[in-house]
């Protein structure tokens, strides 16, 4: 991902967060990520480094969630500039793949081969294919 693609996700990501943390790990680790940011961790060619970064699994498994949330915030108009379009397919793609790169390091890390994040998404599809939808 390109260094303003990736500026732009990160900051859709931490805005995305900003509504979904659920608990005060949750919270601390968003204030790490922003704290990370605001000092210049992430520099043109540094961007995130799974292995340096997220250590613990628990952090794996939040930003798989809310990179994956972050897709769903950009396809409902939640962030990011509405006055134009062209964007928002590709900002989906690039936070459904940094998604699937944090879920793969957390399934890799734990040995959890079947954890997925719950998500709006899947939340809203079990409503529709319930039975007597």
């Amino acid at each position: 991902m390109n260094n303003r693609h990736f500026s732009n996700f990160l900051e859709f990501a931490l805005q995305t967060a900003d509504r979904l943390s659920k608990s005060a790990f949750e919270d601390g680790e968003l204030t790490r990520m922003k704290c990370l940011r605001k000092r210049g961790e992430f520099w043109p060619g540094r961007g995130l480094q799974i292995e340096d970064d997220f250590t613990d699994p628990d952090q794996l498994k939040l930003w798989s969630r809310v990179s994956f949330e972050t897709a769903q915030s950009v396809f409902l108009r939640e962030v990011g500039a509405q006055t134009n379009s062209y964007w928002q397919a590709q900002m989906i793609y690039l936070a459904y793949a940094a998604g699937y790169l944090f879920l793969d390091a957390y399934r890799e890390l734990s040995g959890d081969g079947r954890w997925f994040p719950d998500l709006r998404s899947s939340e809203e599809f079990r409503r529709v294919n319930a039975p007597g939808s």
